[in-house]
């Protein structure tokens, strides 16, 4: 009687909690508590030695705490550390976990007992997907520990390293840019939080095994895989807080599950290492720049230069590892961030200007660029304080510590609550509020050495991955913010729907609902850099009203670039016709028609006396249509600069767009080089047609001028652009 006496409301906490439901039905599981009950009873009658333990909340017999779990542990825990202080126990099962809410309880962890909290608890999918936890993430601390991760530190994940990986980031993040584009032009809402887990997806798995995570809107069998491996290490398993129940993960088919897609993922990983073995051996060492992870494992393999053995199996783990410690992180950062800058129009307004200031008028963004940007990086450091990626950081103590004045029995499972600790009131001044300001000026930062900002953890299992994550996360966001403006969808009111902030649970902490925003692209072209744009809206207008010369250089565009996703400059060097398009559109329209200049003393010019202090205009647009030089001059002719060395670098007088002589535009070499780049890509990237009256003929286009700084057409360019495929 003593034992149905607490049975029975363990199974209506049970019941309530719906948290079995899906497993059994009620009479089989009443004797399973039963046996469990007597199990428990036994445990109690042993002799137990005398611990100062942290405080706990209550908990039922059997399944302890397990119960009181919600959808968002962070959260939960948060409150319960509030009512028991920052260090508490919690039982899950039959597992002792000791949760950490404390900056102060963090130091002390990292500073004085790293060691004994280096280990990370096994779970029953980390043993299965990472081969029996060969990893540098989930192995025990050991020697094989160290070399694995030095392994990482140094070959796979080292500045130099992520650097070399610049051309995927690149690649990829041009690819996005072009998506959010076309879906502007139509007006359409586009998915951010989709199309940044394909980036952060796309990008690592370029890096480690050099193919992509998702194609074409759909996922490869790899993105399949790893997808299926992610649902599984956050699924409940029985065997991870019941160890005498691991065999009920037999019976309600978790283990075999999990072993389907193992199976399934260890083929693939095989596949891809024996393809790069074959590839390796049958060609001349390959350049370091154009190395994935798998390439260099296999190096490391053959060389033997670590003191651990490195067989295929542990090369598989190395790489799932990566995939999944990386590609959800990095952009669960970039969605949080998004999000927290659309609902705050001055902080966004503030890192765009910052963005713009420091690129100008280039057509790419660099690492150079990046290291400017002081306060991207706030809003960043803002953003892995508020949003953690990894709300919960776990450990495992390796022997008996005493910790906070507590004691903690060895093989305890340890939560360390980052989230919570980035929002303690006790160390930062309005925690609940996105003030990217407070990084500013303030040496704060995540590395490890500060342990009120813990987003990576710190210490001996810090994470590896923070400089690819960094350069990742700031690269993509600095391309956001320079090429678009951003703003929530509207309700059929016309208000701006409310963005929902909320959670949801997972490897990682993602927004509950997709992210959902309006790209609007924006003319970069302003200020100074009007000439430049001037120089492209003619040049276009002259193209769109002339097919056969637009055919030509698209054709030249088009075959120089071939297949490839992104136009460089040894492209934009080899398209000699569209440098005559260019040069044509600055005779015919130069964007300074009027060039002022002004005599300093008296001077004979053309027989003529000109008196000191005279204002001179220099009409380059009247001298660069003069019949006595131009063949043809009111015609858009860009074949007349073939074989032609007529230049406007200023010894040719009779083009003079840029000026002549000491006066001369000193931006010439940049504006060609902005214009070039964006020509080419308009032409590569799209078929371009005028717009179409009522009865379905095009448009006249208007080729009048008007007065300015700048000779602009009189009425906008307006065209229809077709994407190619």
């Amino acid at each position: 009687m003593e034992v149905l006496s607490f049975l029975l409301p363990v199974w209506e906490e049970l019941q309530r909690s719906k948290l079995f439901t899906n497993y059994f039905i009620s009479l089989p599981f009443l004797l399973l508590l039963l046996f469990l009950s007597l199990r428990f009873t036994f445990f109690l009658a042993r002799p137990q030695t005398k611990l100062k333990l942290p405080p706990s909340p209550p908990k039922l017999p059997i399944i302890g705490n397990l119960h009181q779990l919600s959808n968002l542990p962070h959260r939960y825990f948060q409150e319960l550390s509030q009512k028991y202080g920052p260090l508490m126990l919690l039982n899950l099962g039959y597992t002792p976990i000791l949760v950490v809410s404390s900056a102060d309880i963090a130091k002390e962890m990292g500073k004085i007992h790293d060691i004994v909290f280096a280990n990370r608890p096994k779970s029953m999918a980390a043993d299965i997907f990472f081969y029996g936890c060969l990893d540098f993430a989930f192995v025990p601390y050991s020697e094989y520990w160290r070399q694995a991760k030095k392994l990482c530190v140094v070959e796979l994940l080292s500045m130099k390293r992520v650097q070399s990986f610049g051309f995927i980031r690149e690649e990829e993040t041009a690819g996005l840019v072009r998506k959010l584009r076309n879906a502007s032009s139509s007006g359409f809402t586009v998915n951010l939080s989709q199309m940044l887990s394909e980036i952060s997806s796309n990008v690592i798995s370029r890096c480690i095994l050099r193919q992509k995570c998702q194609e074409h809107e759909t996922r490869t069998a790899f993105g399949e895989l790893t997808k299926r491996v992610m649902f599984h290490l956050t699924s409940f398993k029985f065997g991870d807080y019941f160890p005498y129940l691991r065999w009920m993960d037999v019976v309600t088919g978790m283990a075999s599950s999990l072993n389907s897609t193992f199976r399934e993922l260890d083929l693939f990983l095989e596949k891809i290492i024996e393809d790069h073995k074959a590839a390796l051996s049958g060609k001349d060492e390959q350049s370091s720049d154009h190395k994935d992870i798998v390439d260099i494992l296999l190096e490391v393999q053959k060389d033997g230069v670590y003191d651990i053995e490195l067989a295929n199996d542990n090369i598989k783990a190395i790489l799932m590892i990566l995939f999944v410690g990386g590609s959800d992180t990095d952009s669960v950062t970039m969605e949080w961030a998004m999000a927290e800058l659309v609902r705050n129009e001055s902080i966004m307004k503030k890192a765009q200007e910052e963005v713009r200031r420091v690129v100008g008028k280039k057509s790419s963004i660099d690492v150079n660029d990046i290291n400017q940007m002081d306060y991207l990086k706030c809003v960043i450091k803002e953003t892995l304080r508020l949003h953690p990626p990894g709300a919960l950081n776990l450990r495992e103590t390796s022997e008996s510590v005493k910790l906070g004045g507590y004691d903690i029995p060895p093989k305890t499972k340890v939560i360390l609550n980052s989230w919570a600790i980035q929002r303690d009131p006790n160390f930062w001044d309005r925690p609940e509020e996105f003030v990217p300001e407070r990084f500013q000026n303030n040496q704060v930062g995540f590395k490890g050495q500060d342990f009120q900002l813990v987003p990576f953890g710190f210490g001996r299992r810090q994470c590896p991955g923070m400089t690819f994550a960094m350069s990742l996360v700031e690269y993509v966001m600095a391309n956001l913010l320079y090429w678009f403006d951003w703003k929530l969808p509207c309700e059929n009111n016309g208000m701006p729907k409310n963005l929902d902030m909320n959670e949801s649970a997972g490897l990682s902490t993602h927004m509950k609902n997709p992210l959902v925003v309006v790209p609007i692209p924006i003319i970069l072209f302003v200020g100074g850099s009007d000439t430049d744009s001037v120089t492209m809206e003619w040049a276009m207008a002259e193209l769109v009203r002339n097919e056969s010369i637009m055919k030509k250089a698209q054709e030249e565009v088009r075959r120089v670039v071939g297949k490839k996703s992104s136009i460089d400059v040894n492209d934009i060097n080899q398209m000699d016709y569209l440098k005559c398009v260019i040069k044509e559109t600055l005779r015919l329209h130069p964007a300074g028609a009027l060039n002022l200049r002004e005599t300093s003393e008296s001077v004979k010019l053309g027989g003529y006396d000109i008196p000191p202090k005279t204002k001179v205009i220099l009409n380059s647009w009247a001298i660069q249509r003069d019949p006595n030089f131009w063949d043809r001059p009111e015609e858009f002719v860009p074949e007349r600069f073939q074989n032609n060395q007529v230049s406007f670098k200023g010894q040719d007088f009779q083009l003079v767009p840029f000026g002549f002589g000491r006066r001369q535009c000193p931006g010439m070499t940049f504006a060609m080089s902005l214009v070039e780049y964006v020509m080419a890509n308009l032409l590569y990237w799209f078929d371009w047609k005028l717009p179409c009256e009522n009865n379905g003929m095009p448009k006249n286009l208007d080729m009048n001028e008007s007065a300015g700084l700048s000779t602009h057409m009189k009425n906008p360019l307006v065209v229809v652009p077709i994407p190619i495929t």
